[in-house]
């Protein structure tokens, strides 16, 4: 998953959230990767801001600003397809199957969103330019 990163990151979340259905999936494996991200409790406590989307990870490494928004965005669009593909294999059984995994995966997939947010918000453009989602330039 961390072996040329960002590239192989967003297939191996595909890979890593597929074995959620079957049980398979070890909640330390999603813990290790939000500690490898930098994801941990205190990057939700403070109050959130560029500074903390740089947060350093297990390595010493900021894994999450090395991301690009297209990378941000596929990360963003797996976890929502195995949720929609999970919902309908699982029907009412999703809760009780994903229930190990689910808080790290929302914290992983929060964490995804915010530097998405870092990445295309500016304050420096007018309400009508945000409005009419102008990308930065």
């Amino acid at each position: 998953m961390f072996h040329q990163f960002p590239h192989n990151f967003p297939q191996g979340l595909r890979l890593m959230l597929s074995g959620t259905d079957t049980s398979s999936l070890p909640p330390q494996l999603v813990s290790k990767v939000s500690e490898r991200l930098g994801i941990n409790e205190s990057f939700f406590k403070e109050e959130w801001s560029p500074r903390l989307m740089n947060h350093k990870g297990a390595h010493g490494e900021r894994l999450l600003a090395k991301m690009e928004l297209g990378q941000l965005e596929e990360c963003m669009n797996v976890v929502a397809r195995q949720l929609q593909q999970s919902r309908h294999e699982l029907s009412i059984r999703l809760y009780s199957v994903w229930a190990p995994v689910l808080e790290g995966v929302v914290a992983l997939t929060e964490a995804i969103l915010r530097q998405w947010v870092l990445l295309t918000f500016s304050t420096e453009r007018s309400t009508p330019q945000i409005e009419k989602g102008e990308c930065i330039e």
